[in-house]
């Protein structure tokens, strides 16, 4: 990590995990994103170190916070999951669920679960 507080490892390795996650390729990325591919491919080689309107713009994109995607979060934070419209959406209609309801989810979550 330098003095801007930038982990150029983590945050590559973070954003390509979070780019699998998604089933985003470069090119898709940095079109949501508002910047070229040639940029992104560069942050991702750990050649370039973005300004933080490009790390908003990843953020924002992928979901998770500056501070997760920088290194200086382990784990993406609940906020992170949070920011995701069909998170919301999802939280919005299980708290209106039954307790009963609401277990019956769990559980149907803890088996789509991979086994690891």
């Amino acid at each position: 990590m330098d003095n801007t507080g930038i982990d150029l490892e983590a945050l590559a390795a973070r954003i390509s995990e979070k780019m699998v996650a998604l089933d985003l390729n470069q090119t898709q990325l940095a079109a949501r994103a508002g910047m070229t591919q040639a940029a992104l491919s560069q942050i991702l080689a750990k050649q370039r170190k973005p300004g933080g309107e490009v790390l908003l713009k990843l953020a924002d994109t992928l979901s998770v916070s500056i501070d997760y995607l920088v290194g200086r979060t382990p784990e993406p934070q609940i906020q992170d999951a949070i920011r995701h419209k069909r998170a919301q959406k999802l939280l919005t209609d299980f708290v209106q669920l039954s307790a009963k309801d609401q277990q019956r989810v769990l559980d149907l979550v803890q088996a789509l679960k991979p086994i690891k």
